[in-house]
């Protein structure tokens, strides 16, 4: 078995990319579950705390599987916007909108912040722009969800930024 797939058309899966993609996930978990919830790995304990630097390579790892599939795509086309961003929009805004409603009230009933706090916020929860903020860290779901409020922001400028460098010559990219 190759470590290419081939999934309908011309879009194409690196496997061993995904399962790559998979462990820094689960490294990210176990290191968020050590740092807020004190979990004890034992053994691992000393790897876990390091967990923050998956998140970095999930982030590189993400981009460039983004790459791999979208590259062939041409993005000044409104469908094929319209469909990577449909696609996104589906896998993290539900999660995200659950999250930000459930710490909004968990934070409102334990007195961490105010409802007056909360409608201030809003606007910065609802267009997942808290990443951009480090000060609202305390407030935002405790700086946990910045992660996802990152990949938002990326995938928003992703088809902007291909169709950039798609422009640019080889000699300019050098």
């Amino acid at each position: 078995m190759t470590n290419r797939k081939q999934m309908g058309g011309a879009k194409t899966r690196v496997v061993g990319l995904d399962l790559m993609r998979i462990a820094l996930a689960f490294l990210i978990y176990l290191f968020h579950s050590n740092l807020h919830f004190k979990c004890d790995y034992f053994i691992f304990n000393r790897f876990v705390e390091v967990g923050a630097i998956a998140m970095t390579g999930f982030f590189l790892l993400s981009g460039y599987a983004l790459h791999l599939t979208y590259s062939h795509k041409d993005m000044n086309l409104i469908g094929e916007i319209k469909e990577f961003y449909l696609k996104r929009l589906i896998t993290i805004l539900p999660l995200y909108y659950f999250i930000a409603i459930a710490f909004s009230i968990y934070g409102t009933v334990d007195g961490f912040i105010t409802w007056k706090e909360n409608v201030i916020l809003f606007p910065i929860e609802l267009l997942c722009l808290q990443s951009t903020f480090s000060s609202l860290f305390a407030y935002t779901h405790n700086g946990g969800t910045w992660f996802i409020s990152c990949i938002a922001i990326c995938y928003a400028l992703y088809p902007f930024l291909q169709s950039v460098l798609l422009r640019l010559s080889n000699k300019t990219k050098a």
